[in-house]
Parts: structure tokens; C-alpha cells; sequence
């Protein structure tokens, strides 16, 4: 096992980071964001301060460095897989790559191997383990080491690492899928080139070449439908969750009508009546012998006990609806928690996570023929809620198109800074705008201009709230409107926590 001056990571962390490391796989990030993301898990569990990835190219004998970071070497130039079989007059990443088996190198063995040793500079400790497709062939290594301190890699950083490799693997294996769809169309395009030469040779070839192409598209069509499910289920539990919070301020609303309803004083009303008709008899105000004086006071009569009646009648029943909305309001709190979503923390910029918005509405964009700008203060990588920010921004600019569609030179420009307050993201477009009376009720569930749903707004901002950010709207009739999202700092969740998430 490895030796540290610190303590070995526990169960628990171990649990967690791994549990990290598979949410990886199901979420959209960049292949050097993911490689980043791993690197960083990594150091949880042991030194990684200096970690690598070495990727075979496919078809060939050529290995490329994509990933490496090294406190004391420049990242290696590609170059030729070794033949060597071995150990002992080779690369340490080429014996991985030979083998498919992990390796550990002290900095004595390392020694050994003189100028055969690519890892760079002497290490304490060099750890290697092989990276394999789905048919247990190896086209990758990753690899860790350290120079300073008194901590020796051992089974347990092995056995971490070679788990790692593997949801590395099945991320890249979307790549490798998707190179061999290009590969097979450019075989597709030879072949035509060169039809009229080779019709019969030729036309066997495309068959082939279309049926790789089908089995290849299938299987990226099986993956992108996986993906897509996990997303609307997270979408669907994200709308119930903010549809029941809306559905019990409504409740609430409702219990306090019934309540002031109950509260009516009908009777003291009917004692002020009964007063009336004691009063006019008094004071004989109809003489005993009018002819109206009879109707008139069992008019009053009749009344009061009508009034009554139903006060007894009412007084039961609104009772019965308090009793049946505050069941609805436990039940719908007790939904609201099971329901509850939980917001993926990620390591990414602002800019990037804006683009990304910005790519799905790209056809209407075109078809509107809208001119967008992006003014970015800086393109740092942060911790961000980008799951919550994506849609939010989703529904924002949905929006701000929909102004500037019939608009003349519509214009849609999305900006950021940062101030001591935290990080102002603001979408501002020169459509339609809104009327001064409406300012305050664009966020209501249900407010809609357009004669839409008027849901997107509203979840935007309880969507918002629900990070910790800040959402505000100003607007003028003909003159565009402004969206502006106050974001705080936030901290990046530890491990000890549910791994990549953060409970808003």
C-alpha cells in the first residue's frame, strides 16, 4: 500500500470520488474538460500533481500526448509506439501500451532504464495503467508521479488509477465511434471517385462501406437517445419540483381566501337587523295599522333566519375546504421534498456555457436573420451551476427572441463583469419591450405578452433563486429590454459531499 506523511484517503472519500467519476460519463463536457475534471479527482485520492495521457492513434503505430501536465517537463512531442518487448530497454508508456498491464517505476528501477526513459525527469514514483475498448484493446495509457516527499505509489493507487482508466475508456470510445463514422464516409467518397474505373469492385466496396456506416449510426443514435433520456428526466424533476412550489403558494392564497371568508361577521349583522325591527316597532315607525307593516316585518323576520341558516351552512362547509386544503398543502410540501432537484456543479466559463445556449437556438438565429454579440470580460474557468444556468438562460433568450423576430436589424447582445458584488451576466435586445404596468409581473407563473403558457420567465427566476443567484428585468415600450442575472461566488463542492452536485 502506499506510504504518506498525510492520511490515506477513506472509504467514504474514495466512494464519493468515484461516484464522481461516473457522473462524468453522462455529462456534456469537453474532451479537455473532462480530462481536467479526472486529473482533479485523481488528486483527491494520491499525488497527481504531474499526470499525463498518451492516445495511440487509430490504424497506426503513432502516440500523441493530449493531456499532460508536468511541474518539471514540457509535454512530449508525438512519436512512434517502441516494438521492444522489453521492459528493461523501453519506454515505460510504450511497455503499458505493449502489455495492457499497469506498471509502477521507483525512482531506482527508473534509474535502470537510462535513456530509455520518456516520463521526463526522475521521479520518486512513476504510475502507469492502460487505457481499453470495449474488445479489451488498448489505446491509451494514463500516468501519475511525483518528486517530492515520501510517498511511494502501492496496490491501492494501482487498483484507483486502473478504475479511473476505465470511465475514461467509455468516454473515448463516443470519439473512436465518431472518427470511424468520418473514416467510413471518406472511404465512401474514394469510392465514388473512382466508380466509372471499378463499377462491379467498386460497388461491393460501397455495400460494405454502407453497411459499417448503418451499424456506426445506430450506435451513435442508441447514445445520443441514452443521453437525451437522462436529461429530460432531470428536466422533468426540475418543472415538478417548481410546478408543486407554485401549486402550494396557490394553496396558501385559496386557505387565506376561505379564512377571511370565515371571518365575515354575518352574525352581527343579523343582531343589527334584529335591532332594526325592534327599533321600528318601538318607535312605531309602521303604525300598527299600515298595510305594509305585516309584509314588512316578516320580510325582516324571514331574512335574518335565512341568513341564519345559511351562516350555520357556510360556517360547516368552509370548514370542510380549510380541512381538504391543508391535506392538499401537507401533501404537496411532502411532494416538493421528494421532488426536490439537485443542481450539477461544474468547472467551466461563463462565455462557454452561454455559446452552448446560444448553439441550440443557432437555426432560428439564422432564420430571423438576428446579429449577436458577446462581450466577455474574461473567459476564467469557475465553479458554476451549469445545469440551472443552461436552462435559465435557455428560457431567457427564448424570450428575447421572440421580441426581436418582427423587429427591423434585431439584435440580441450578451455581456458580463465582475464587481465586488459577484458576476453580472446581462441580455439585452432592441425588440418590442414592455409596457411600464407589466415590469412588475413578467416573473408571475402564468403572465404572458404573447398569449403563450407564461411559464419560462417565471422558472428562470425560480430557477435562479434556487443558486443563490439574483434576477432582474427592466424594459421600455419600443425601446428593447434588459435581463440582468447577479451570480455570487460559489465554492467548489468538496468530496465528502454528494460528488459533482450541490443541493440548492
Amino acid at each position: 500500500m502506499g506510504r504518506n506523511t498525510g492520511e490515506s484517503p477513506s472509504p467514504k472519500q474514495i466512494q464519493a470520488v468515484l461516484f464522481e467519476m461516473a457522473a462524468l460519463i453522462n455529462r456534456d463536457l469537453e474532451l479537455a474538460d473532462f480530462y481536467q475534471s479526472i486529473h482533479h479527482l485523481v488528486g483527491v485520492l494520491m499525488p497527481a500533481d504531474n499526470l499525463y495521457i498518451a492516445i495511440r492513434e487509430p490504424d497506426s503505430d503513432n502516440i500523441s500526448f493530449p493531456y499532460h501536465v508536468d511541474e518539471m517537463d514540457p509535454r512530449p512531442e508525438p512519436r512512434s509506439l517502441e516494438q521492444l518487448s522489453d521492459v528493461e530497454s523501453s519506454h515505460p508508456t510504450d511497455y503499458v501500451f505493449r502489455t495492457g498491464l499497469p506498471k509502477l517505476l521507483l525512482m531506482h528501477e527508473q534509474e535502470n532504464l537510462g535513456l530509455r526513459y520518456d516520463a521526463g525527469t526522475l521521479s520518486i514514483a512513476w504510475l502507469g495503467v492502460p487505457l481499453k475498448n470495449l474488445q479489451q484493446e488498448t489505446f491509451g495509457v494514463i500516468a501519475v508521479q511525483v518528486y517530492h516527499g515520501d510517498w511511494v505509489y502501492g496496490e491501492q493507487e494501482r487498483d484507483l488509477l486502473v478504475y479511473v482508466s476505465q470511465h475514461i475508456s467509455a468516454v473515448l470510445e463516443i470519439k473512436w465511434k465518431n472518427l470511424a463514422l468520418a473514416k467510413a464516409n471518406h472511404d465512401l467518397r474514394l469510392a465514388n471517385e473512382s466508380l466509372e474505373a471499378k463499377v462491379a469492385e467498386r460497388t461491393l466496396r460501397l455495400e460494405s462501406a454502407v453497411s459499417s456506416l448503418a451499424e456506426k449510426h445506430q450506435l451513435l443514435k442508441d447514445s445520443q437517445a441514452e443521453l437525451l433520456e437522462q436529461a429530460h428526466a432531470a428536466g422533468m424533476a426540475d418543472i415538478a419540483a417548481s410546478v408543486l412550489h407554485n401549486i402550494g403558494n396557490l394553496l396558501n392564497n385559496s386557505f387565506v381566501a376561505a379564512t377571511h371568508i370565515h371571518e365575515v361577521p354575518i352574525i352581527e349583522w343579523i343582531q343589527k337587523i334584529d335591532k332594526l325591527v325592534a327599533f321600528m316597532n318601538k318607535e312605531q315607525l309602521l303604525v300598527a295599522d299600515h298595510p305594509k307593516q305585516a309584509s314588512v316585518n316578516g320580510y325582516f323576520q324571514a331574512l335574518t333566519q335565512t341568513m341564519s341558516e345559511n351562516h350555520h351552512r357556510f360556517e360547516s362547509e368552509i370548514e370542510d375546504l380549510n380541512q381538504s386544503l391543508r391535506l392538499i398543502r401537507q401533501l404537496t410540501e411532502s411532494q416538493i421534498a421528494v421532488s426536490h432537484n439537485e443542481t450539477f456543479y461544474a468547472q467551466t466559463s461563463l462565455k462557454h456555457i452561454v455559446s452552448r445556449v446560444l448553439t441550440v437556438f443557432s437555426t432560428r438565429i439564422e432564420s430571423i436573420s438576428a446579429r449577436t454579440e458577446l462581450r466577455f470580460a474574461d473567459t476564467t474557468q469557475e465553479t458554476l451551476p451549469a445545469y440551472t444556468l443552461k436552462r435559465a438562460l435557455s428560457y431567457i433568450i427564448e424570450n428575447a427572441l421572440d421580441a426581436i423576430s418582427a423587429g427591423d436589424a434585431p439584435t440580441l447582445i450578451i455581456h458580463m463583469h465582475r464587481d465586488s458584488h459577484g458576476t453580472r451576466l446581462i441580455i439585452e435586445d432592441n425588440g418590442q419591450g414592455v409596457d411600464a404596468e407589466h415590469l412588475t409581473s413578467v416573473f408571475r407563473l402564468g403572465f404572458s405578452t404573447k398569449g403563450r403558457h407564461g411559464f419560462g420567465l417565471h422558472y428562470a427566476a425560480n430557477a435562479l433563486r434556487s443558486v443563490g443567484a439574483k434576477l432582474s428585468f427592466e424594459s421600455q415600450r419600443r425601446q428593447g429590454s434588459r435581463v440582468t442575472i447577479l451570480l455570487p461566488r460559489y465554492q467548489a463542492p468538496t468530496t465528502e459531499k454528494t460528488p459533482g452536485r450541490h443541493t440548492a
